[in-house]
């Protein structure tokens, strides 16, 4: 392999790591930055004033949890966009920087992240 291919695929491999979409990074700015709720109570509780701009849940959610919360968002009338994080509820917590698990979060507000570009 020559020098200047090795480096043109280190390049484009560098460029493609920059496009992708860090969601646990988005995440723990959006803890910092913003403004969240941790915990699946608070959220079915403050769902009906329809507050969030977007709910995450963890891929290990319970079933009953998760159905409450889709229940309550199918009688909205502008549902909330629901987010299925494709890790466990260990590693949500993680990336919320918390050291606990987190089976849902509620974003209210995503400060500084990105977090708004995975509804669209």
């Amino acid at each position: 392999m020559s020098t200047k291919s090795f480096v043109s695929k280190y390049k484009t491999e560098r460029k493609r790591k920059e496009k992708e979409f860090d969601v646990r990074k988005n995440i723990n700015i959006a803890v910092k930055s913003g403004n969240v709720i941790i915990g699946s109570k608070r959220i079915i509780q403050e769902i009906r004033l329809h507050r969030f701009k977007m709910i995450i849940l963890a891929d290990n959610c319970p079933a009953n949890i998760e159905n409450k919360i889709r229940y309550q968002n199918s009688l909205l009338d502008d549902p909330i966009f629901l987010y299925k994080f494709n890790s466990s509820s260990w590693e949500l917590g993680l990336a919320c920087g918390k050291p606990f698990m987190v089976s849902t979060l509620g974003v209210y507000d995503e400060g500084d992240s990105d977090l708004l570009q995975l509804i669209k």
